[in-house]
């Protein structure tokens, strides 16, 4: 694969492509725009590897949020029994207890009251693995639609619609276009002196002659060849780093949920005993608003996600936002 990233980016920025024979140069700016191209080759194959390997990670945590579930998770599933069987073990002690205060008259009325809570929610504490795994299990359902939408390819779907790749295509020619200074100054100015000018005033007026003016200046700058390589080649790292922040911010939050999705399928169980035990209410809701939470938030982010990816691709594709020359 290191091989292929290598011979990919030779052959798409210009190493592998034929150039217009020159002569040897000691001119310092030939000796600073080769410097600049290598060092970036090399800053490039680096963030390619990282891309390559950001990019796989993220089509599997895609997949793994939609088919991963408390109830198909062996760690989860050994690490739930050690804690059904505590909750369980603590629950025969206090039936153990209210049954004494009961048998010896010590009953005020609110032991019988809890009994009965303490056999629903023993009942509960046996199937909480299963009560989770169905919440999150319907979450996932309901994203899948979406991430088929997506498809497998996650990381090339996000690169095709934003069309981050094309932001550093070059115009091969683009126009020099230069106007008289009287007409930089009318535009300036917002008077009508027409020496020479385009028939356009005020604010197009001078867009259009700070642009042509611009335009000239920056194709005398970057007129040597290796500048213009060594200057696609940065800017062609800036946007892969910016792909690399997307694909690591949407990767960490797909692991976030995983976790999630452990964590409270292991706490079940204690989630439930709390909530029979007074003064532990609190906990139990705290745990089943994360648990509704964690697993809604996935059909949620795939439907916002695509929705999003879609708007974008079709501003880019808009004939309003396309450039030549």
């Amino acid at each position: 694969p290191l091989l292929i990233v290598l011979f990919v980016v030779l052959v798409v920025f210009g190493m592998g492509m034929p150039h217009a024979a020159h002569a040897f140069s000691l001119d310092p700016v030939t000796w600073f725009g080769w410097l600049a191209k290598i060092l970036a080759y090399v800053v490039l194959i680096i963030l390619m590897v990282v891309l390559f390997i950001e990019s796989y990670i993220l089509d599997n945590l895609f997949i793994f949020n939609i088919v991963l579930n408390p109830t198909n998770m062996p760690a989860v599933i050994g690490a739930w029994k050690v804690l059904r069987d505590v909750a369980n073990s603590l629950f025969l002690l206090i039936l153990l207890w209210l049954a004494i205060k009961i048998i010896w008259g010590f009953d005020d009325g609110a032991s019988k009251k809890l009994l009965v809570r303490l056999i629903i929610v023993a009942f509960l504490i046996n199937f909480s693995l299963a009560i989770t795994g169905a919440m999150f299990g319907f979450g996932n359902a309901l994203a899948k639609p979406f991430k088929d939408k997506i498809g497998d390819d996650v990381a090339g779907f996000i690169v095709g619609a934003t069309k981050i790749n094309t932001a550093m295509d070059f115009p091969s020619n683009p126009k020099k276009v230069t106007l008289p200074e009287e007409c930089l100054l009318s535009a300036l100015t917002n008077t009508d002196i027409k020496i020479n000018c385009p028939d356009k005033t005020g604010v197009t007026k001078a867009m259009d002659a700070i642009s042509g003016n611009t335009t000239a200046f920056l194709s005398g700058v970057i007129n040597n060849d290796h500048i213009k390589t060594a200057l696609q080649m940065w800017i062609a790292n800036i946007f892969i780093i910016l792909i690399i922040i997307t694909f690591g911010g949407v990767g960490g939050f797909l692991i976030v949920r995983i976790a999630m999705m452990a964590f409270l399928g292991v706490l079940s169980p204690a989630a439930f005993f709390l909530y029979a035990v007074p003064g532990g209410e609190n906990l139990y809701k705290r745990w089943q608003k994360n648990l509704i939470g964690g697993a809604f938030i996935a059909p949620t982010f795939y439907f916002l996600f695509y929705v999003s990816l879609i708007i974008l691709d079709a501003m880019t594709s808009s004939p309003m936002v396309q450039m030549s020359n």
